[in-house]
């Protein structure tokens, strides 16, 4: 049976391949996976999974293309716990909105995430709810005494660029100095989308 947690809660996971699945209805919106390691920074631009780069390099966590169910928007990242790198110790799966348009989460209704495991089964499920954000970390997959566990991080944040004059070179820099991401080899359309992950990706979320 399926386990409901909430915000705040966690639960044990199986070292084995998961498929971390989201569905909504409202704005479009972007699921992303962040390989993490224990001092929550991505070691390199290739550890932040995204429908731009829809795989990482060690092949432990893939991206599948959203799909449209009439009204439900559905999402999903697969992660097999099994080739996580050592260094890595968290993986934060974040939901943006789509930078082209003025929409937040208060938009956003029917809101759900499950963890699945290889056989399809529903693990744990959480209904992250939200209002002005418009980026979101829902979940956090992370290694404890060398057991893997999901929490529901529930943690929404206002961009903080918005209303800014930053140019896309300053927008880039200062995501780049909190991550550690290479925005420079990305093309522009995905720099913007990137720029809404900067306060997802605050100390509060992966320290």
């Amino acid at each position: 049976m399926s386990q409901t947690l909430a915000a705040g809660g966690n639960a044990p996971v199986p070292t084995e391949k998961l498929t971390v699945k989201c569905m909504h209805i409202g704005p479009d919106a972007d699921l992303s996976a962040l390989l993490l390691t224990a001092a929550g920074k991505v070691r390199t631009d290739e550890d932040f999974v995204f429908y731009g780069q829809p795989a990482s390099t060690c092949g432990s966590v893939a991206y599948q293309d959203k799909k449209k169910n009439g009204e439900i928007t559905e999402h999903a990242i697969v992660v097999d716990l099994t080739k996580i790198p050592a260094a890595i110790e968290k993986i934060a799966i974040t939901l943006t909105i789509d930078p082209e348009t003025p929409k937040t989460f208060a938009a956003v209704t029917a809101c759900g995430l499950s963890v699945n495991d290889a056989s399809g089964k529903s693990l744990v499920e959480m209904e992250p709810k939200g209002d002005k954000e418009n980026a979101f970390v829902i979940a956090e997959l992370y290694k404890r005494n060398g057991v893997w566990k999901v929490r529901n991080f529930n943690q929404g944040f206002v961009n903080g660029l918005a209303g800014t004059e930053l140019t896309a070179e300053h927008i880039n820099s200062k995501i780049s100095q909190m991550t550690g991401i290479k925005l420079d080899k990305l093309t522009a359309d995905e720099s913007a989308r990137l720029s809404k992950m900067e306060d997802s990706l605050h100390e509060r979320v992966i320290d």
